[in-house]
């Protein structure tokens, strides 16, 4: 308050130059309730500017997002509703509230901030929309990998070579949902995973990613294995070792995906779909404090 004090009074020179997450926090709901963040127009520009990057507190999530949502950010604002979507996870409780892995005792739901902004019905939605897209690639896949015409393999192999790559990396497949205990994966509908499952998107994300590898080492040991067995035809400890090398497909990745990220998940415009914004707010709030909407603190 007394910042905002100063402002009014015209006494520029005693406002500091760098605020504290925190302090910047209470300053915008003081400006808010008051409608008073015109008269800090000077201000809210340097302020955020000087931010650190937001850490994985729920605090500062939050924080940033009321932030954000106050002074009209719209990018700042989609920033944090992505690490919403992409950390939290699911309570094993019949209600499935969502929560923060590593601070299970914050009330998500219970914060005044994030009732305000009425956005955990839309983040517990965009986060089951994204768990079953990311759960179709892995489906996809197999469904691929099982169909002999049409071959995944990359490889510049005969077709017959190319359908035996295949059912090396649906073995894989197989093999590595088997060890990681998910070959409910490959035969339960995505619905009904989405529901069921508990954990964050970025670690849905890392396992498919683990799927992927486990493709990627069936089908280069296959192929190596074929090397060999050419260049021992030819007769030569050397063939065989060149025919090892060049058996491989190049860089041994044949796999039914090149890669699977957060970013081929989370496409442009994506949190904005998945958490509907609205868009005449921002072009309202933003021209209070006269700052772009590029003021996303980054990352030091």
């Amino acid at each position: 308050m007394l910042i905002v004090l100063r402002a009014v009074h015209m006494k520029s020179s005693t406002i500091p130059a760098i605020l504290q997450r925190p302090a910047l926090f209470h300053v915008v709901i003081v400006c808010d309730k008051y409608d008073m963040v015109e008269v800090m127009k000077l201000f809210w520009a340097g302020w955020l500017a000087k931010l650190p990057y937001p850490s994985p507190e729920p605090a500062t999530i939050i924080q940033q997002l009321w932030i954000a949502h106050k002074l009209g950010d719209r990018d700042a604002y989609c920033g944090m509703l992505e690490k919403f979507l992409l950390r939290t996870a699911a309570a094993n409780t019949v209600d499935r509230k969502l929560l923060l892995p590593s601070f299970r005792e914050v009330d998500l739901y219970g914060n005044v901030y994030l009732q305000s902004l009425d956005v955990m019905k839309h983040i517990e939605s965009g986060r089951l929309i994204l768990i079953k897209e990311a759960v179709s690639k892995v489906k996809e896949a197999h469904a691929d990998l099982t169909k002999a015409q049409s071959p995944r393999c990359k490889g510049k192999s005969s077709v017959e070579w190319k359908k035996t790559c295949d059912c090396a990396m649906l073995g894989g497949l197989h093999r590595a949902t088997e060890q990681l205990q998910k070959h409910y994966w490959l035969t339960m509908n995505r619905e009904e995973m989405a529901r069921r499952m508990v954990i964050s998107v970025t670690e849905v994300v890392q396992i498919i990613d683990k799927f992927r590898l486990g493709t990627i080492q069936e089908s280069t040991m296959l192929m190596r294995q074929r090397g060999a067995q050419r260049g021992a035809q030819r007769g030569a400890q050397r063939g065989a070792q060149r025919g090892a090398q060049r058996g491989a497909h190049r860089d041994s990745h044949c796999t039914p995906w090149e890669s699977f990220t957060i970013g081929d998940l989370l496409t442009a415009g994506k949190v904005e779909a998945l958490v509907p914004l609205d868009q005449e707010h921002f072009k309202r709030q933003a021209a209070k404090p006269g700052i772009q909407s590029s003021t996303t603190p980054t990352k030091s």
